[in-house]
């Protein structure tokens, strides 16, 4: 190659006719080091100039990466050769030290790398990540578990929502040029989801009225969860500073995960009704629960587990986990199963009730009571498509919205049994 010729452009010399070398120099604004690119350009003098800004602002946007990278603490040096599984510890422990994700929901995402995400691609480099990458292992997440039963299609959508949002984040934490995600439509095999059953008000009233031949605490439990529509978590973790007997109100403002009590799951605080009749439930409840001498009373938790188990955590005044193993216990959702099911058996129910199912229920019955403003506003949801999720729309309901939205109301001839329509008055 012929020695380069400067031009009258600074950072743009001429290498022969229509050949040209650009080369562009920007300054580190945390190392003050300068880092500098070169390409040579074919073709006349006004494309080695364009050329020139393009390259500058490339390497601009570059640096400022790796400036942020290094504020983060991660050398960029490393991570240009950072293999999936590596970049994946990183991001956990990014998560854990943000605080963007609740405990379990970083416990959840570990699970899903280690058994869907990381036996396949772990040893994949990031940087060389290819969209051919992503459709080849979403083909093969659509394989039979070992017990020889497909997968459901909600668990793989949590599957590829944690891997997303992981490779979202390597723009940032690992410099990833492009996201490889983006505009790529997830689909795969997977087994439908089963619908999850709901009460109706008859059948609720049946069911609640079963609870007086359970223990007060679980006919406490039933009464609030059926009637506030809570998460379990959110149930489990009330304490007796967050129920307002006097203005009839209950304070939503933390959950709990095994024994570990933090935020609701949105982060966010609301009230909800409290019905006369569940405040007295609830005096019956304590006065059951002084009379029993139940361990970790002065914490001012609602339910607390009156036998321990190996694998519930322990929590203090605090909420803070302690290792005493004749500490205070908060209850999981499965201490609900035996006592749904009894009084469901009761009351005559054919339907599958677990804890699940007040929240489902409850969301359902708001919604057709008040509409969706108001049910989204006492169950937490942030959406309206998640109250959409929740609600289960019958028939009876779809008919008579119909005859509202129209002003008429239908009729069936008892004998054809054809359906007509009447005006209504």
């Amino acid at each position: 190659m012929r020695k380069p010729k400067k031009t009258a452009h600074p950072g743009i010399r001429r290498v022969g006719e229509d050949d040209y070398l650009v080369r562009v120099t920007v300054t580190d604004p945390t190392e003050g080091k300068q880092k500098d690119k070169e390409v040579r350009v074919k073709g006349a003098l006004t494309e080695a100039i364009r050329a020139r800004e393009d390259l500058k602002e490339d390497l601009r946007d570059e640096v400022q990466r790796e400036s942020q990278m290094r504020t983060l603490g991660i050398d960029p040096v490393i991570v240009r050769r950072e293999i999936l599984s590596d970049y994946s510890k990183r991001w956990i422990g990014h998560l854990a030290k943000t605080g963007r994700n609740r405990v379990h929901v970083i416990k959840q995402h570990v699970h899903v790398l280690n058994s869907f995400v990381l036996p396949r691609m772990g040893k994949i480099e990031l940087q060389a990540l290819t969209r051919r990458d992503l459709v080849m292992w979403m083909e093969g997440l659509g394989d039979l578990q070992n017990n020889g039963k497909p997968y459901a299609k909600q668990t793989l959508a949590g599957v590829w929502a944690t891997f997303r949002t992981m490779l979202k984040d390597a723009l940032v934490l690992a410099d990833l040029k492009t996201d490889p995600t983006h505009g790529l439509r997830f689909r795969v095999r997977g087994a439908e989801p089963i619908e999850k059953e709901v009460l109706t008000r008859e059948e609720l009233g049946r069911l609640l009225d079963e609870t007086q031949h359970e223990s007060p605490d679980m006919r406490a439990m039933i009464w609030v969860g059926f009637t506030t529509g809570m998460r379990f978590g959110e149930l489990s973790a009330l304490q007796w500073n967050d129920i307002d007997f006097e203005r009839g109100l209950i304070h939503v403002r933390k959950s709990q995960v095994k024994g570990v009590v933090g935020p609701t799951k949105t982060r966010s605080r609301r009230t909800v009704p409290l019905h006369p009749l569940v405040g007295e439930i609830l005096h019956a409840h304590a006065k059951w629960q002084r009379e029993r001498k139940v361990p970790g009373l002065e914490t001012g938790f609602l339910f607390l587990a009156t036998k321990t188990r190996d694998d519930e955590v322990a929590i203090d005044v605090d909420g803070d986990p302690v290792a005493a193993s004749n500490a205070p216990r908060l209850r999981f959702s499965n201490v609900l199963t035996k006592p749904l099911a009894r009084c469901a058996e009761r009351a005559g129910l054919r339907k599958h009730v677990t804890s699940h199912t007040m929240r489902r229920t409850f969301n359902n019955l708001a919604r057709q009571a008040a509409g969706d403003i108001v049910a989204r506003s006492m169950t937490g949801h942030t959406t309206t498509a998640m109250t959409e999720h929740y609600s289960h729309v019958t028939l009876e309901e779809k008919n008579k919205a119909v005859a509202k939205a129209l002003g008429l109301l239908g009729t069936t001839d008892a004998e054809t049994g054809k359906t007509g329509i009447s005006q209504s008055n």
